[in-house]
Order: C-alpha cells, then structure tokens, then sequence
C-alpha cells in the first residue's frame, strides 16, 4: 500500500470482456493507453423558499461520471481488441464492468456503457489510436483497501465422480468459519451479508457440479454468512 502523491501510471484501470456477466478473471486492463481521466457529473436540484429570504438552497439529488481514455490500437491485447470490437457494437452488447484499483489498495467498481468514439486512425506516420469513454450505469462500489476480502488462492481438480473439486486452500480456513462457493460468481466486499444471493455451503473436497469453461468462486464466511477471504480459480473438469 502507498502513501502520499503518485503518478497517474499508477492508477490501474479495467474493463470487463465478457460484457455485463464478467467476472474477475474477465477484468482486463487495456493496454497502450496514453491519457486517462474521470469527471463526475452532479445533479444538483435549487429552490427559494420564502423562509431564506430569497437566498438559494440546494441538494444533490443524482450522480454519474465518465471515465474517458485515449491511447494507441493494440492487436491482441484481451482489453484492447474487446474495447476496439464494441464500437460497431449498441444496445446491451455495450454494457460491461469496469474497475479501478488506486496506489493505496482502494478500488472502485462499477457496471458501465462503453462508448467507443475512435477506434482506430490518425496521420500516415502515427500509431493507430483507440479513443472511448466509460460511462457510469447505476450506483458505484468503492471498497477501502482495509475491507478488502483477504485472498485465497487454490487449484481446481477433476472431480472424484463428477464436475471439479478443491482439495486445498492458502491461507487455511479460520476456525469458526466455513467455505461457500458460486459458479461464475463476483467476490462480495468484506463484511457483506451473503445470504441468499446464490451461495453454496462446500467442503474441501466434494465435487461441485460444473462443466468446463467455467470459473469457481470461494470465499470463507464466518458463522453469520459474513465474506471475510475469497479467490477465484478455473474449474478442472475430466
């Protein structure tokens, strides 16, 4: 984690490539990019009421920002060629996930509209540039580097029987708390409530019904179903 100013190359920014079902190994940073900016939009809603004597008062009522990067074309670079694909894309195929991740540990997610302006051009003698804006769809996570979840990192094997399994895990499961997986799932913030949203109660080396392709999510939960560790890993299917 650091302190104090930084340079801008040090702000990590990612966009999904697997549009809005991407999930963290979907998160790619596009390479080649020169200049990288954010502005946040404000609604701010005035009214004069007679008690302030003709003295203006107001209230932000809404929000949104748009992130705008402006590079260089870069063949086969995930996030590169994803962003340059979407440009003759509308609709829902331009929605996506995108991530911040600042110097200190902080990060910032957020599903988005990629509008993709210039997706390639310049002089004769330039590099082929790659211009487009992340623009902001609904409310944005920001996550304080100290409630990360801490990571867990394991291997998916074939399964005894059927699907993959996991047979072991680093750091090892904290007494009192428990595992829970999801298919494809997103890690959850720490200290969220992960009740009824699709988790499944596992036990290191049971097989987890899934087929190949598909990415594991587990996190370690404490007795009240609270995220406290996650990881992710590809299912290994026989």
């Amino acid at each position: 984690m650091k302190s104090g100013v930084y340079p801008v190359f040090d702000l990590r920014f990612k966009v999904g490539t697997n549009g809005s079902a991407s999930v963290e190994d979907d998160m790619k940073i596009v390479a080649e990019m020169e200049t990288f900016s954010v502005s946040v939009d404000g609604n701010v809603e005035e009214w004069t009421p007679m008690n302030t004597e003709g003295w203006a008062r107001r209230l932000m009522t809404g929000k949104s920002f748009t992130v705008s990067l402006n590079g260089k074309r870069h063949q086969g670079d995930p996030g590169n060629d994803y962003v340059a694909g979407v440009a003759w894309k509308k609709g829902l195929d331009c929605s996506t996930k995108g991530e911040i991740e600042f110097p200190n540990g902080d990060k910032l997610t957020f599903d988005c509209v990629l509008n993709v302006t210039s997706p390639f051009g310049g002089d004769s003698i330039n590099v082929s540039g790659l211009e487009f804006e992340m623009q902001s769809d609904g409310k944005p996570v920001y996550v304080p580097a100290a409630n990360a979840l801490e990571e867990l990192t394991f291997v998916c094997d074939a399964g005894a029987v059927s699907g993959t399994q996991i047979a072991a895990v680093v750091p090892v499961l904290t007494a009192g708390n428990s595992y829970m997986y999801k298919i494809n799932g997103a890690l959850p913030a720490y200290g969220e409530d992960v009740t009824g949203k699709g988790w499944a109660a596992y036990t290191l080396g049971e097989d987890i019904p899934v087929a190949a392709g598909n990415t594991i999510t587990l996190i370690e939960v404490t007795v009240a179903n609270l995220a406290r560790k996650g990881g992710l890993a590809a299912a290994v299917v026989a």
